[in-house]
């Protein structure tokens, strides 16, 4: 079984993501995918992340509209700080090896996988697919790629595929602001921020 996994702090979730999933499905064959919100996620500023339940429940609300998406508290169950070598050995304890996992990530992330905890370790448990994201030279990515086979044997797969342009860092400071993030994000996930207060500075 094809199976890819999405981790990431969704704080919030967009539609950027849920582009990701489709695509990540449609092109690799995927069986399904399992969607991994962090809990205490090491390379973020804390102040700026909200409760790891409100991200988990916002995962769910986007799951729910997707067929092949299952949403995993593996992580934010974790006390301490969240490592991807971690939960992949959770999942293995839980359900055992998977023989095809694939983890799915943005460009941007393979310029920082060698600092991953246990980077080598990660390599042996599963492949990557990247989507490629249009401020990054598309030769630095692909040099990094080739070191990163070479120095760990990673196996990465860059997709050059249109994925909406949304941060999630630009909802917060839209949300913050009052203005719309129509199109941007779900609207159960949009009704889910207004019913709890969520990046208003009032209520975490």
């Amino acid at each position: 079984m094809k199976i890819g996994l999405m981790g990431g702090t969704f704080n919030p979730i967009h539609n950027g993501h849920i582009k990701m999933m489709e695509k990540a499905a449609e092109l690799e064959d995927l069986e399904y995918i399992m969607l991994i919100p962090t809990g205490d996620p090491p390379h973020k500023v804390k102040s700026e992340v909200i409760s790891k339940y409100h991200r988990y429940e916002m995962c769910l609300l986007c799951a729910a509209h997707m067929d092949n998406v299952v949403v995993s508290s593996v992580e934010i169950e974790r006390n301490g700080t969240t490592y991807t070598i971690d939960t992949l050995r959770e999942l293995e304890n839980r359900y055992g090896r998977f023989e095809d996992l694939h983890f799915i990530i943005g460009a941007d992330t393979v310029m920082g996988l060698r600092k991953w905890k246990e980077f080598g370790e990660v390599c042996k448990r599963c492949r990557f697919i990247a989507f490629g994201r249009e401020e990054l030279k598309d030769q630095e990515v692909q040099d990094e790629i080739a070191r990163l086979k070479e120095e760990f044997g990673a196996h990465i797969r860059l997709l050059k595929e249109s994925i909406p342009d949304v941060s999630s860092s630009e909802l917060r400071d839209r949300i913050k602001e009052g203005m719309s993030v129509k199109g941007m994000i779900p609207g159960s996930v949009e009704v889910y921020i207004k019913k709890n207060m969520l990046y208003t500075g009032e209520k975490i």
